[in-house]
């Protein structure tokens, strides 16, 4: 398993990595994007966590899931979602359905990418980050 991380340290660098990805998002709109989607994972596991009621993933009650959450597969925002249990809330909400959808599509793997797009699908997507962020922290 990986390192163990706070809770509160997910919530934490999330706020950090959305004031950078907010500075790049004109001038490099590519690493706004990928910062983004550090936002939106930091704060998926840190709902998980609350959600929970746990600290540490390691205290889940599914080792299962903790492990899972701890490899690759803890980049990806679609299982982040279904692990949260959020994935109905977002449902029924037409404004939260479009920002995740704006978002999903994000992998680590864009690091190797040199251009994710430009400044308008980096604006696009930095507003769906921050709306998912916003009701993150609203419900959680």
């Amino acid at each position: 398993m990986g390192q163990a991380l706070r809770a509160s340290v997910y919530r934490q660098a999330a706020i950090a990595r959305l004031a950078e990805a907010e500075y790049l998002k004109r001038a490099y709109p590519s690493g706004a994007i990928y910062l983004g989607g550090y936002v939106v994972e930091c704060m998926l596991k840190w709902a998980i966590c609350q959600r929970h009621g746990v600290i540490y993933f390691e205290n889940l009650s599914n080792p299962k899931l903790a492990a899972q959450l701890m490899s690759a597969r803890g980049h990806d925002l679609g299982f982040l979602l279904d692990a949260s249990g959020l994935r109905p809330l977002r449902k029924s909400n037409k404004l939260l359905y479009n920002a995740f959808t704006e978002v999903s599509g994000w992998s680590v793997a864009l690091r190797y990418n040199p251009s994710t797009g430009d400044v308008r699908v980096a604006a696009r997507f930095m507003d769906g980050v921050n709306a998912l962020r916003v009701w993150l922290e609203g419900i959680c």
